[in-house]
């Protein structure tokens, strides 16, 4: 998905103590409760992707437990940092589907600076159909307020949890990928359990109901 990553002492994203995040990917069944059930957290993370599908990613990464501490012109300039990575992303995943390239060769890094600044012109290469067989299926945010702000001028509210209609500028993703927002984990935000579980759970069965398409 991808938000503001907040980084504990495990290592990980949402690592603080007091943050319900890997709790309520349990307890919604987004990961299973029976996989990996003993494994170390920053396992747990990194194995994600590969076997579930699921992946973390932020919009600004920087470590805390305060996400006021960061205005409109900071979320603004993370957010452009966040749409080159998400383009790159899809880009990778394209050319894996187009070349048959499983294992490409790591770029150095004045090739990546010239990879970001070329991929709006590179991602024509590929068809609105490899786009929309790479692009990720859902891509969910916790909290509305690091949504609220990708968008020029702050949105003065959002007004519910679940799928979202309303899309940032320049969005990085097709049409086809629908965008999400849960209730944020973090301890600072007062509701209740039932609330805060509900739309992970609606989550959850979302995911089912396109794995079995």
């Amino acid at each position: 998905r991808q938000e503001q990553h907040l980084l504990g002492e495990v290592g990980v994203a949402y690592g603080n103590p007091s943050n319900r995040f890997w709790t309520l990917l349990r307890k919604s069944e987004i990961l299973p409760s029976k996989w990996r059930e003993d494994d170390q957290l920053w396992r747990i993370n990194n194995m994600m992707p590969h076997e579930l599908g699921i992946g973390i990613s932020d919009i600004g990464c920087f470590p805390g437990s305060d996400a006021a501490e960061f205005g409109h012109d900071v979320m603004l300039q993370w957010r452009e940092d966040f749409y080159k990575r998400a383009r790159a992303h899809l880009h990778r995943c394209c050319s894996v589907l187009k070349n048959g390239e499983e294992n490409k060769k790591r770029k150095k890094n004045n090739e990546r600076v010239k990879e970001e600044e070329e991929e709006e012109h590179r991602q024509e290469e590929f068809s609105a159909d490899e786009l929309d067989r790479m692009a990720p299926r859902i891509v969910a945010f916790t909290g509305k307020r690091h949504y609220s702000m990708l968008f020029q001028p702050q949105l003065k509210k959002v007004d519910s949890y679940g799928k979202q209609d309303l899309l940032p500028p320049r969005w990085p993703f097709p049409a086809s990928t629908e965008v999400w927002i849960l209730p944020s984990p973090s301890g600072r935000a007062a509701m209740s359990s039932a609330d805060r579980e509900a739309p992970y759970l609606e989550l959850s069965q979302r995911l089912l109901e396109l794995k079995s398409e």
